[in-house]
């Protein structure tokens, strides 16, 4: 854990879920731990600490599978599946890096060399999950934004990609000094496997407003009961945890999703510069073999066709000059 305070903002960092956890039951047992006890904002039936650390021995089934389902639902598709990054291994004639015996025995290239398909931007990818919520959502709202993340992550990874995923929780006036607090929780390593049941741990409602809202104890500083207001992730929050490195540069934020529909747009959206672009399409110019201007000529009227046209031309015209005269009468009248 590394605390860091900057521009009115205490900083608090987790590099993983159990110190975040270890974190809570040491302020939960000084009597100093959050708990929300309605039903509707965290989806659990709390009284006191203890029950909360006893839920942390507990999975979330429900929400891995939901996680597993949208995961299913996208790999495949052609819409929103990355460019698989992956070095792949080719066969030239002419020089590479070994010999495959078996492609030289057949008459084959044999020589064997790995390629990897051009990447979009770096190949390891920051993402960060914005956790901070109003208190109005309720708790079935405020997991789709981590499902999102996490979703994401999977399939970028098996993509080829690196993936660090984040989360934070950045707050206004949290302090009655008027401070804001940011927390932040790695929870998960470029180099590390995606963890489901420990990530739909740290994204569920019931997690955060427990754990996370009791990250904001410091010492030195009263937290006003409202426990501060959200807000949106700033530039000095990522410079503050992360230290402005390269990753920072084009990393993925997920915010303001709150059901199935947003957090199937949302991965899409972040999805779509790690496709293969669209081939573009040139359409020749089209060519009617000649120049010369075609006219249609007027159709042939006999006689009495003629006469039919202009009697009912001059009808027309009868019936546009009553009602003008009309409207004209009409309009004097009204004054």
């Amino acid at each position: 854990m590394r605390e860091v305070q900057q521009e009115g903002v205490n900083y608090r960092i987790f590099y993983d879920i159990t110190e975040l956890m270890e974190f809570g039951r040491v302020i939960g047992e000084r009597g100093a731990g959050s708990i929300w006890k309605d039903y509707r904002a965290t989806g659990e039936h709390f009284k006191k600490w203890e029950d909360v650390i006893a839920r942390t021995q507990i999975g979330d089934p429900s929400l891995v599978t939901e996680v597993r389902k949208l995961i299913d639902e996208f790999e495949g598709s052609e819409t929103t599946e990355p460019v698989d990054v992956h070095r792949r291994p080719t066969y030239v004639e002419d020089g590479g890096d070994e010999v495959d015996l078996g492609r030289l025995y057949g008459g084959q290239a044999f020589w064997r060399t790995l390629k990897r398909r051009p990447m979009y931007g770096q190949q390891v990818k920051r993402l960060i999950i914005q956790m901070s919520t109003p208190g109005s959502r309720a708790f079935n709202e405020l997991y789709w934004r981590g499902v999102v993340g996490v979703v994401v992550a999977d399939l970028l990874e098996k993509a080829g990609y690196q993936v660090e995923l984040w989360a934070m929780n950045p707050t206004k006036s949290t302090y009655i000094s008027g401070k804001g607090h940011c927390s932040a929780l790695l929870l998960k390593d470029a180099n590390g496997p995606v963890d489901l049941d420990a990530l739909c741990k740290a994204i569920s409602a019931w997690f955060y407003r427990t754990f996370w809202f009791t990250s904001k104890v410091w010492t030195g500083e009263k937290v006003v009961s409202s426990l501060g207001g959200p807000r949106s992730i700033y530039p000095g929050d990522r410079d503050a945890v992360f230290g402005g490195d390269s990753l920072d540069e084009d990393c993925l934020m997920v915010h303001n999703v709150w059901d199935k529909y947003d957090a199937k747009y949302a991965v899409k959206h972040l999805l779509k510069n790690y496709q293969e672009p669209e081939p573009e399409v040139e359409y020749e110019p089209y060519d009617s073999g000649s120049s010369a201007t075609v006219s249609i000529p007027e159709p042939e009227l006999t006689p009495k066709q003629r006469r039919e046209m202009e009697r009912r031309r001059d009808r027309m015209y009868k019936e546009w000059e009553r009602e003008s005269k009309l409207r004209e009468k009409q309009n004097k009248e009204g004054k």
